[in-house]
């Protein structure tokens, strides 16, 4: 796909922070929702969270995707796209970062670190299950994992 000469970052843009960074169909900067920030700099996981908890707050749309690494049988599927739901920091004051997620039609929950519908980490940490709105076994695509 060729840019457009009116793309907010065409290649040929005379100043230089307008074509910085060039990602592909529709680049911009980070939302200024979350601390904002530059074309292709770099942050931490951490950093990333805290945007994400405040683009969550601000009901922005965010989805993840299950990308194949070290990791590997360790969460999400490699190759699905997921929804983000909801994330809660801290859940329940007990400095576990959740996240829940929704696989699209066709793909089944996962399953992970005691977390599943059911699972026992909801039995050790009420407190987190509180905070996460006592989740219920459904199926219906929706789990929760943990941010680490």
């Amino acid at each position: 796909w060729e840019q457009m000469a009116n793309a907010p970052y065409h290649p040929k843009k005379e100043d230089a922070t307008e074509r910085e960074g060039f990602q592909g169909l529709w680049p911009m900067k980070w939302p200024e929702t979350g601390g904002g920030g530059r074309l292709g700099s770099s942050i931490s996981a951490d950093e990333l969270f805290a945007k994400m908890c405040a683009w969550d707050d601000a009901n922005y749309i965010m989805t993840a995707f299950g990308a194949q690494d070290a990791q590997k049988n360790k969460g999400t599927l490699a190759g699905n796209l997921y929804t983000i739901r909801q994330i809660v920091n801290n859940a329940g004051g007990s400095d576990f970062d959740m996240l829940e997620l929704r696989a699209r039609s066709g793909i089944e929950e996962i399953q992970l670190g005691g977390w599943e519908d059911m699972g026992q980490m909801w039995v050790q940490h009420p407190e987190v299950f509180r905070a996460c709105g006592e989740p219920t076994p459904r199926d219906d695509g929706m789990f929760w994992i943990q941010k680490e």
